[in-house]
């Protein structure tokens, strides 16, 4: 009987488990604006927080051919007693390590919501946009095998399909539009 036990908490707890989801790459353009948008995520690290990475590119009128860079992390989180709800608001500096090399990506823009659940919970929303200086670029720009971070005192690493992913983004949907800088 306790075999049987504990072969069901280990298989619930195998259940609950973090297994993070195929980050994918979506286009869109707007054309009423002239703003093409490419973005590859989401790529999870923790749950309920993931970031992606976006390139936006102006493709008419006098700005037409720039483009700027953003990094976006979102975290979706139920708030209980133990939890005071945001996370992110007063701490949310960004620091790197990409093969070894340190970046400062600073602090992000902060935006937020909290809503009541449908079981009467609340949770909250929280999305933190960095945009990426063109030193950050050019370190990620040309492969790399290691990426990490930490973001407030989250610290996070790529696994090997996220960082495939987020390769092949930066060398087909980056380096083309904001390289040489």
């Amino acid at each position: 009987m306790r075999l049987l036990i504990l072969l069901l908490l280990i298989a619930t707890l195998s259940a609950c488990s973090f297994t993070p989801v195929s980050p994918g790459t979506t286009h869109i353009f707007d054309e009423y604006t002239g703003m093409e948008a490419v973005t590859v995520g989401p790529i999870q690290i923790e749950r309920g927080i993931e970031w992606e990475l976006a390139r936006a590119t102006q493709t008419t009128g006098d700005r037409e051919g720039e483009s700027i860079i953003m990094l976006t992390v979102n975290r979706n989180g139920a708030v209980d007693s133990t939890v005071s709800g945001w996370r992110f608001l007063r701490n949310n500096r960004m620091d790197l390590i990409v093969d070894g090399k340190r970046h400062t990506l600073g602090s992000a823009n902060h935006d937020g919501d909290a809503r009541i659940a449908g079981a009467g919970g609340v949770y909250v929303l929280e999305r933190l946009t960095y945009q990426l200086k063109p030193e950050v670029i050019r370190a990620i720009s040309g492969g790399f095998s290691v990426f990490k971070g930490r973001v407030s005192d989250l610290e996070f690493i790529l696994n090997s399909e996220q960082t495939r992913a987020l390769n092949q983004f930066i060398d087909t949907e980056i380096t083309p539009y904001v390289m040489p800088l």
